[in-house]
């Protein structure tokens, strides 16, 4: 059974991009409340009031460095969910992404049936892959 999503945090610094991210989230699932859009500055000072978050983390949507945007979050949100999104399909090239502790990796347009196939993966605990390209 899928748990519900009570909270995704989009973390991306192009407004553009987060918002086709949120409609292609409400249009995959139907069992998330609320999408929140905010820059990587503004993880220390965000408060979920109890909830657990999941963050979709725009890798190419940011300036910072993946380490330092998923360490920071790894430290200021200790239970969050993270799903990281970028343009690699390559094993190896991904191999250090999920490393840095992400639950989840989607390339950087996925389906609505692969965005929801990982919400639910990530939200049910369970880590979420794509299929690998080997170029």
């Amino acid at each position: 059974m899928v748990k519900s999503i009570p909270h995704i945090i989009i973390l991306s610094e192009h407004s553009v991009r987060a918002k086709s991210l949120a409609n292609l989230i409400y249009s995959a699932t139907d069992n998330v409340s609320n999408i929140t859009t905010i820059v990587p500055a503004d993880v220390k000072s965000i408060h979920i009031n109890g909830t657990k978050a999941l963050f979709l983390v725009d890798l190419m949507g940011c300036h910072q460095p993946s380490q330092q945007i998923i360490k920071t979050l790894k430290n200021e949100m200790k239970d969050a969910k993270i799903i990281a999104l970028h343009m690699y399909r390559n094993k190896s090239l991904i191999a250090p992404i999920l490393n840095e502790g992400v639950d989840g990796y989607l390339y950087y347009e996925p389906s609505r049936l692969e965005l929801a196939e990982a919400l639910n993966n990530v939200r049910n605990g369970r880590t979420y892959e794509p299929a690998y390209s080997d170029t």
